[in-house]
């Protein structure tokens, strides 16, 4: 019995760093669109034919 409760908690903690990693994974994401919208926003202001890159 006691074994038991000692492997539940152990996939409790592994169900734990599972939903650690994809929030880590989940914050790279947004990081990611947030440079690429910073590349596009920087690209659009260096254009010299600003009109035809909107």
């Amino acid at each position: 019995r006691e074994r038991e409760r000692e492997r539940e908690r152990e996939r409790e903690r592994e169900r734990e760093r599972e939903r650690e990693r994809e929030r880590e994974r989940e914050r790279e994401r947004e990081r990611e669109r947030e440079r690429e919208r910073e590349r596009i926003l920087v690209q659009n202001k260096n254009c010299v034919h600003n009109y035809w890159c909107f």
